[in-house]
């Protein structure tokens, strides 16, 4: 069963909510969209300098080893029928 994955960064900063299988393939998930972000050419991503940061940090992650998320990065597993609540400000 799928599961939703949210890359939280508990503070200010971008976050993903990924939906897949386990958390290693959400993790894999994320790094090609990262990569997608960068080097293709139809990519509408205005800040690949950006990016490639994000990409280079995650790409270390040990998904079982949360000390090596980076900075303040937590992530949380949601279940079919689990309400995420956010706010935007």
């Amino acid at each position: 069963m799928n599961k939703m994955y949210h890359f939280n960064p508990n503070n200010y900063g971008s976050e993903y909510f990924v939906i897949a299988k386990d958390k290693e393939m959400a993790l894999r998930f994320l790094l090609k969209h990262f990569t997608f972000q960068i080097y293709n050419k139809n990519s509408k991503c205005s800040f690949k300098e950006q990016v490639a940061s994000e990409l280079r940090e995650w790409e270390k992650v040990k998904i079982d080893n949360a000390e090596t998320y980076p900075q303040k990065y937590t992530i949380d597993e949601h279940l079919c029928g689990d309400v995420v609540e956010s706010e935007i400000s």
